[in-house]
């Protein structure tokens, strides 16, 4: 098939493939040429046209910042972006016909389709300064007047003359409109502010460690910090959200919290994470606590202990019962309340051996269900079976909460579908119908599990109500982080990253790492993100999940092929409906690429393999160069968040070395490229090149981040691409290696922290498993002693960094099924050889 057919079919695939949420269009604010105007028609012949008087929008990820001065008005399809107007209507009585006009713009991520824009009629006064998500004026559900908006720029006219009418005659207060889209995609956003509403509902933060440390005087408990890394120490981060709204939500750490501590938030900036960490000395808020900031990553948790301190920091699994290990081991041995004596109340203190011993003391089958509570909480889950299963010999008043601890315990020890007949007969228990819920989540039941979420988020006495709620909100990340089972490898209290050596260890840990993607891919056969907010890169981290799942299935034990099989073939069609088939100047670069990768890998046909190399060359700039998608690096005008304005768009190093590296491997596998665009494509990678192994992140304006230390994410994959084009010498890609070698340490400082570029080193969280598996990827292809050496190193530092779920996570907003997926793939690349 020719390039231009292959073209043409997935331009005609391309509208078949669904509308990516996160496309978004703006019109120009008042401050600009293009602003707004309301053309109003009077009675009496008369015309008047006037300029909004304030306008603003609304951003759901940024609920608490106010974004009056920007010059633009964004909207969103996945409705986190609206937009408020104003204008005067004084000196009107008799209006004849209003107009709205509107100057349209695409974004970097311009939507495909048509969508429709509501008009509604605002209720309260607001003004730029002060209106923002988090303290948005009152408006009517229901839009007053619609537009259509198509994907193309120009001018849009929107009929208002009813609401014009009505501020004109005085019949209805004029305090604006709001624009929004009449048709949410990726989720609701309204759940979600539901849900951060209620983030830290059922812990009772105190308002500073100050505080904190003198009621813990008072009180007799110990301080618990929740540090958390923050840019705005008023707004809650991803990590934040993760684990109030799962660890921390769960009842039996919401009670112990509750009962034996003091809670306090602590907000630290991960710059100063970042210069603690590497020898500078900038405040300490942690020293009043025993701790110092250099020890401790957010997301953590930190226990005042006398003149010292427990530490959880770096948490990646947000898994209650190793936050309740953690806060037990936490607790200095201690009487109860001496007017304290039923063992349930005991059990949720925390004084888990006294209550032991009055549920031995009280015997039946009541004893026997709260010995199972008891080591339920222990994390001894077959001696909880057990005692719950004892409990169900005997029938009477205790059978639903046997059942349900029955159920649970089943759960937690990987036994889903046991675990789920439990539960069926456990009633009304409200711990049941939660799990159930989950379980429906888990395949694919969506309608279902989320009208069970509604259910229990609206009971507030319901204790699973918050969890609800976050579902509710967060669906793709709450599977990502809300496991039934149990954390299968043994970490003590206090450890959130646990080393994994031996042959047999590593071999379990593949399973279970096999195990979790399939455990938590989608319905439809993606994986889900950990952010609503990346949703473009849904594409290559399907991509790299099935390329993950393919290199080892050939591998595994014949009675595990099938389950990994069913999921492969689940991704295969969800990336032949939605990456083969999408438009190559609006897809994610890194999903057509990492597309490519997978289709080599697996050695399909020319036909696919051509297909794919057409995708990839198809979302390249103008300029020759790559970006994070064609669309968005042409359009960059930068202005925005310290980026400087610009006229020549925004490419990057690393989407271009790992545009032309897939695309290398094609050409030596028999794909026609254009030979000339890739000449240009060889030539724009080695503009943005400083020296070997030294690479600008972003090009052609403005070049940053070249330094040897800032580069080694990048350089190995860019040199490795220039190599295997001839552009460039064996030594040079060596001298990139060594440069990895020699910094790599640094690339894990922000990891699990932030994605954004960090000092001193200028890394971002994502960048770590990209830069290892692209550095394992030339470490082969030299293919020396060497580079076997370096390859065991890699393979060591990845098996000292497992989450005790058996998973891995760089980047909160890309998800643990990436980090998972990744970290196979480096399993597989640094396997050693049979001896």
């Amino acid at each position: 098939m020719s390039a231009p057919v292959t073209v043409a079919l997935l331009g005609f695939a391309a509208a078949l493939a669904p509308e990516d949420p996160n496309a978004w269009i703006y019109f120009d604010g008042r401050e600009t040429a293009g602003a707004p105007r309301l053309i109003v028609e009077t009675g009496e012949g008369g015309r008047r046209e006037t300029r909004p008087d304030a306008d603003t929008v609304l951003i759901s990820y940024l609920a608490d910042r106010a974004w009056g001065g920007l010059p633009s008005l964004s909207i969103s399809r996945s409705d986190t972006n609206r937009v408020l107007l104003r204008f005067r209507m004084e000196g009107l009585k008799a209006v004849e016909r209003a107009e709205l006009v509107l100057s349209l713009h695409l974004s970097q991520m311009p939507p495909r389709e048509d969508f429709e824009i509501g008009v509604h009629r605002v209720l309260e006064d607001w003004s730029e300064t002060d209106a923002r998500w988090s303290r948005a004026p009152a408006f009517e559900l229901e839009p007053a007047a619609s537009f259509v908006v198509k994907p193309r720029e120009g001018e849009l006219r929107v009929d208002l003359t009813t609401l014009a009418r009505g501020w004109a005659t005085g019949e209805r207060p004029n305090h604006g409109l709001l624009l929004k889209v009449t048709k949410a995609l990726g989720g609701d956003p309204s759940a979600r502010d539901a849900a951060r509403g209620r983030l830290y509902e059922g812990v009772a933060l105190e308002e500073s460690v100050k505080k904190a440390l003198e009621r813990s005087k008072r009180e007799g408990k110990p301080v618990l910090a929740v540090v958390v890394g923050s840019w705005n120490p008023k707004e809650p981060g991803p990590h934040e959200e993760h684990l109030f709204a799962t660890a921390l939500a769960h009842p039996s750490v919401t009670r112990l919290v509750a009962t034996r501590f003091v809670p306090v938030r602590l907000a630290t900036s991960p710059n100063d994470y970042a210069v603690a960490a590497t020898g500078g000395s900038p405040p300490d808020p942690l020293q009043p606590l025993g701790a110092r900031l250099a020890e401790v990553k957010a997301p953590a948790l930190v226990v005042k202990e006398g003149s010292g301190a427990r530490i959880l920091e770096k948490i990646g699994t947000f898994d209650h019962e190793i936050v309740a290990r953690f806060l037990l081991a936490s607790l200095a041995e201690s009487p109860p309340p001496k007017d304290v004596e039923d063992p349930w109340t005991l059990l949720e203190g925390g004084w888990v051996d006294q209550a032991e011993e009055r549920f031995r003391k009280a015997g039946g089958a009541g004893g026997a269900v709260g010995l199972s509570a008891v080591a339920d909480r222990r994390g001894r889950h077959e001696e909880a079976l057990d005692h719950a299963s004892r409990a169900l010999e005997e029938k009477g008043a205790h059978e639903a909460l046997a059942a349900t601890r029955a159920g649970v315990a089943l759960l937690r020890l990987g036994r889903l579908e046991e675990g789920r007949a439990r539960l069926e007969k456990a009633g009304a228990n409200s711990e049941a119908a939660y799990w159930l819920a989950v379980l429906a989540a888990l395949r694919g039941e969506e309608e279902a599990s989320r009208k069970s979420f509604q259910t229990i988020s609206s009971d507030r006495e319901n204790p699973f109500s918050k969890l609800a709620a976050s579902w509710l909100a967060w669906p793709e990340r709450m599977r990502i982080h809300v496991s039934p089972i149990a954390p299968r490898l043994p970490a003590p209290p206090g450890v959130s990253e646990v080393a994994v050596s031996g042959r047999r260890e590593e071999e379990n840990l593949v399973g279970l790492a096999l195990d979790y993607l399939c455990q938590v891919q989608n319905a439809d056969g993606s994986w889900p993100l950990g952010d609503p907010g990346v949703e473009d890169c849904r594409a290559g981290v399907t991509a790299i999940g099935a390329h993950a799942l393919f290199s080892w299935l050939g591998a595994l034990p014949v009675e595990k092929k099938p389950r990994v099989a069913a999921a492969l073939a689940r991704a295969d069609g969800w990336l032949r409906s939605n990456v083969a088939a999408a438009d190559p100047a609006t897809l994610n670069s890194f999903g057509a690429a990492y597309w490519l990768d997978y289709v080599l890998a697996r050695q399909a046909g020319a036909r696919e393999v051509q297909a794919a190399c057409d995708l990839v060359m198809g979302g390249r700039m103008e300029n020759g160069a790559w970006s994070y998608s064609k669309g968005w690096g042409e359009r960059w005008k930068g202005g925005i968040g310290g980026w400087p304005v610009t006229e020549k768009g925004r490419a990057h190093s690393m989407n271009t070395g790992l545009s032309l590296e897939v695309l290398a491997r094609a050409k030596a596998a028999g794909a026609r490229i254009d030979e000339k665009p890739l000449a240009a494509s060889v030539k724009a990678l080695l503009d943005m090149r400083v020296r070997p192994g030294r690479f600008t992140y972003t090009w052609p304006e403005p070049r940053n981040f070249e330094e040897e230390d800032a580069s080694i994410a990048r350089g190995p994959l860019c040199e490795l691409a220039l190599w295997r084009l001839s552009a460039t010498k064996r030594e040079e890609l060596r001298r990139a290696l060594d440069l990895f070698g020699e910094h790599r340490p640094a690339l894990r400082l922000p990891v699990k922290l932030t994605g954004s570029w960090l000092p001193p080193h200028g890394h971002s969280s994502y960048f770590w498993f990209f830069a290892y598996y692209h550095a394992a990827q030339a470490l082969l292809s030299l293919s020396d002693a060497k580079s076997r050496g370096e390859l065991a190193r890699m393979r060591a530092d990845l098996l000292s960094v497992v989450e005790p779920d058996g998973t891995w996570v760089d980047f909160e907003g890309t998800g643990k099924p990436y980090g998972t997926a990744m970290a196979l793939l480096l399993l597989k690349q640094t396997e050693p050889a049979p001896r």
